[in-house]
């Protein structure tokens, strides 16, 4: 998944025979490809943030009309702007670090799109177990 992650503010181009893969892997590129085509205006039309170059770019995000797409690359801090919004963990760890206002609901979802668990945020800032290449989705009661 984390091939897939890495290229998921560009127009994804797989070129792999889907029959002569393993099932789990068929399963991660159906599960990314159906995830950008339903977020793909999100992705290729909203505003693109690629911050930190001096850290090889830790996260990048893109936000159009409420709705906010992050991938964090490396240990760094996902700020929870938008009612609706979507950190992806391309890191090699099990926990994200999110900063939003206590209340904000999340759902944690594992790499093949099950869900794990939900929770609320409770302080400002709050570590949240999401598995390497897993998505916590956070939005508003």
């Amino acid at each position: 998944m984390r091939q897939m992650l890495n290229i998921m503010f560009s127009v994804p181009q797989i070129s792999v025979l889907l029959t002569k893969v393993p099932e789990e892997q068929r399963v991660a590129v159906k599960r990314f490809v159906d995830y950008w085509t339903e977020n793909r205006d999100v992705l290729l039309e909203g505003r693109f943030r690629a911050p930190d170059p001096g850290a090889n770019y830790s996260s990048m995000s893109a936000e159009k009309d409420g709705r906010k797409i992050t991938v964090l690359y490396s240990n760094s801090l996902a700020e929870i702007t938008c009612a609706d919004e979507d950190v992806w963990n391309c890191t090699s760890g099990n926990v994200i670090a999110a900063v939003a206002r206590p209340g904000t609901v999340y759902n944690v979802f594992d790499w093949r799109g099950k869900r794990l668990r939900g929770g609320m945020i409770t302080s400002g800032a709050q570590k949240i177990e999401v598995p390497a290449g897993g998505m916590a989705k956070f939005g508003r009661k």
